[in-house]
Order: C-alpha cells, then structure tokens, then sequence
C-alpha cells in the first residue's frame, strides 16, 4: 500500500516522503549495473508494485561511488491515472512550492493537457533553490519522473 494515496498531505517537507522505495538504500543488493563503472553505474528495476501508484519502472544513475544518484520513474505498463497524477502532483508542489515557471498545484490546463497527450508537468531544476532537483512530465504518453539525490544534503530545500 502507497502511502502517497492515503495522505494527501506530507507529514515532513522531504521529496523522498513520497516513495515507498528507500532511494538512499537503492539499488537492491541483488541488482547488477548494467554499465561501465568508469563513469557512472546503471541499474534498472521492474518495480512489483507501482511507486506513488503510477511507475512501474525505475532507472537509476550512480556516480561517485553512490554519493550522486539520477532517477528516472516512468509508467511503461501502467495507464495514465489523472486522479494519481493529480495527487502527486500536489504533493510534490506542497514540498516544492511553484516550479520554474510559476506552476504548483495540479489545475485543470493539467487534466486537458494529459488528454491530449501534452502535458509540460512541473520543473524544479534550480540547483540554488533545491538540493534534490525534480522533473515531472510527459514523454511519449508515458509518465516520468526525473530525481537526483546528493547524499550529503538529506533536505529537499536550500535555506
């Protein structure tokens, strides 16, 4: 069960309250990089259960022996589910507040534009403003969520 449905508000200003994977603990024991360790490790995940209710699968870059990592969440299986996406959407402006250009809650421009397979989503790349940069959008009709993660910085905001 996702937590993320249940509570449509965060109990705490973290980006990672809304996964129920442990990201900082990701990848699996189990899981093999499927690059070359050079540059960065690859591992990718078919996940049992959908994360937030919508990705089926996760992609995951690992840099610097683990102290970077880049997420891509996407619904490859699973359909668009606009009252999922809405909530998401709503809990992550809850935690970001408005993004690059002025968005945040979900509205309904949100809901015609997922009709019509054009949905921009939301931006929050400004590495001044937050230490656990996020992108949510549509590409090709699928869901994706895009995350990076710095281990030595645990806050979603930088004060």
């Amino acid at each position: 069960m996702n937590f993320l449905m249940h509570y449509p508000s965060p109990l705490k200003k973290d980006i990672l309250s809304i996964f129920s994977l442990d990201l900082h603990k990701f990848p699996d024991p189990e899981l093999k990089a499927q690059s070359d360790k050079s540059r960065h490790d690859e591992y990718v995940k078919e996940l049992l259960y959908p994360e937030c209710g919508i990705f089926d699968f996760v992609k995951a870059r690992v840099h610097e022996g683990g102290r970077i990592k880049n997420f891509l969440f996407t619904n490859l299986y699973t359909g668009l589910d606009i009252p999922r996406i809405e909530i998401l959407v709503n809990r992550i402006s809850d935690i970001y507040g408005e993004d690059l250009l002025g968005r945040g809650a979900f509205e309904h421009e949100d809901k015609r534009q997922l009709f019509r397979g054009a949905w921009v989503g939301r931006v929050y790349s400004d590495l001044n403003r937050y230490r656990s940069p996020l992108i949510i959008s549509l590409v090709n009709n699928h869901l994706q969520l895009m995350l990076t993660l710095n281990k030595e910085s645990s806050d979603t905001l930088i004060n």
